[in-house]
């Protein structure tokens, strides 16, 4: 995990950070059924990369921010956040199964720039799956971006 976290860190380009932030989800976090990549457009969170472990195409998503759910209040600040399927709201159980989970756990993880979230891990995993590596992923991730657009300034 910690030489993917560096690889991460070390990406030439945005789409390449987010290529490498999946697989070292896909590969790191076992009970991770699926996860996608929402960036922050406005008042919405959409879907810029994903992957699912059973199925090749994912839906495009699209979180409303001025709405209750685990998405706002992520990006609010709130940090990482996880509920089990019977805790979710409308909006959360939506994203659960437009990621292609059914009885999984959704977890919300922020991608900062400083205090800043920008993007956030959306993830459908297994009830008490661990996914202790995804807090390091998307802290690399983080990282990588704000890298990025500092050489992109000069």
């Amino acid at each position: 995990l910690d030489d993917a976290a560096r690889g991460i860190r070390r990406s030439p380009a945005r789409d390449v950070v987010a290529e490498r932030a999946l697989d070292a989800l896909e590969r790191f976090a076992p009970g991770c059924v699926a996860a996608q990549i929402l960036v922050v457009r406005g008042a919405t969170a959409i879907t810029w990369r994903g992957f699912h472990r059973h199925a090749r195409t994912q839906a495009d998503i699209a979180v409303p921010l001025d709405q209750d759910g685990l998405v706002p209040r992520v990006i609010g600040g709130a940090g990482a956040l996880r509920r089990p399927v019977d805790e979710l709201g409308p909006i959360d159980h939506r994203l659960l199964v437009a990621l292609g989970g059914a009885d999984e756990d959704l977890a919300i993880v922020p991608i900062a720039i400083a205090d800043q979230v920008i993007c956030a891990l959306a993830v459908a995993a297994a009830p008490d799956a661990d996914l202790g590596g995804a807090a390091a992923i998307a802290t690399a991730a983080g990282a990588a971006i704000a890298r990025l657009m500092r050489a992109a300034r000069r």
